[in-house]
């Protein structure tokens, strides 16, 4: 049987703990932001979200139901959190660009906090938009 000192099994439970710890740490996304929703989309659907937007960018695809669209660019607690396309009617999308930038900003120090409706985007499968009204 190997005998080992106390001392050296404090240091390998700490270094566990570290390591252990930071891989925690590396697997978590930021709340509000895109990718916290899209881990799990069903739990958010028809639901009331909040995200956390560093910057918009307006889309490249018309919209045949007259909305507008925009590439939200999440970021919270440092971290980026993805893109989720946006939709809004036009007054309000216009509101949404001014209050949100839509230059891209290095260093996040403007965040945009904007609430909306989590749901599927009906112009194309297996993508989900958040939509603002308000």
């Amino acid at each position: 049987m190997v005998t080992v000192s106390p001392a050296f099994r404090s240091a390998l439970c700490l270094i566990v703990c570290v390591v252990l710890g930071k891989l925690a740490s590396a697997q978590q996304v930021a709340p509000f932001t895109a990718d916290s929703y899209l881990v799990n989309p069903a739990n958010y659907l028809g639901k009331e979200v909040t995200l956390a937007v560093a910057y918009v960018m307006p889309s490249t695809q018309a919209r045949a139901d007259g909305m507008q669209a925009f590439v939200a660019n999440t970021y919270n607690l440092n971290q980026f959190g993805g893109h989720i396309l946006v939709v809004a009617p036009p007054p309000i999308a216009q509101r949404l660009a001014q209050q949100c930038g839509t230059q891209h900003v290095w260093n996040h120090s403007h965040v945009t906090l904007i609430h909306g409706t989590f749901q599927k985007d009906e112009t194309k499968t297996d993508r989900y938009c958040v939509f603002v009204s308000k």
